[in-house]
């Protein structure tokens, strides 16, 4: 019990060692200090405010650390090398994350776009992907057949109708996907539908 004892506290102290030491070196280089600030700036505002928390550390630095220190030139460029690389890589961040933004925001708009058209048109309008699976639906469509859009969207569009289109509609899409050949999908033609 007496060795576990110690074999303990030898680890405790080492961890304290490993702890203590890094801390006081940072410490020892203010510098350091605001290379997380230079990052998060990069982040979330770009590479302007970087480059002023950059500056920023390196003037607080020269107020707090003593003269001999700056005569340390390795310290500087490792200092302006660092805060380069994060402004650098947290500009590239900040552009990615308002190119993700920009986006997700014309994304929205065309959505409700489209929406509008959807419910504000005359006529019931269906919209299905390649699988022949209800993507978007209309109030007209929900008018004419009796279903709400939440009952409908992300089913096959085949539930609109009776047989036998009903069975041989997945057919029909598989063909003229497979071929391109216009013959009952592609055409304009009037079918029979089922209501709810």
């Amino acid at each position: 019990a007496g060795g576990a004892l110690a074999g303990a506290e030898t680890g405790a102290a080492l961890a304290a060692v490993a702890t203590v030491l890094p801390v006081r070196l940072i410490l020892d280089t203010a510098l350091l200090l605001f290379i997380p600030a230079v990052v998060a700036a990069s982040l979330w505002r770009g590479a302007g405010a970087g480059l002023f928390f950059a500056g920023l550390g390196l003037f607080v630095a020269w107020q707090l650390m003593p003269a001999h220190r700056f005569s340390n030139p390795e310290l500087i460029w490792a200092y302006f090398a660092i805060t380069v690389v994060a402004t650098a890589t947290g500009q590239w961040a900040f552009e990615r994350r308002r190119e993700r933004e920009e986006a997700t925001r014309a994304l929205a708009e065309r959505e409700a776009h489209l929406r509008s058209i959807f419910d504000t048109a005359p006529e019931a309008m269906i919209v299905i992907n390649a699988q022949g699976v209800v993507q978007s639906y209309g109030r007209a469509a929900e008018r004419m057949f009796g279903w709400r859009s939440s009952e409908v969207i992300g089913r096959n569009i085949s539930m609109l109708m009776p047989e036998p289109f009903r069975s041989q509609h997945d057919h029909y899409l598989e063909r003229y996907l497979s071929t391109g050949e216009k013959r009952i999908i592609g055409i304009g033609r009037i079918v029979v539908g089922e209501r709810k």
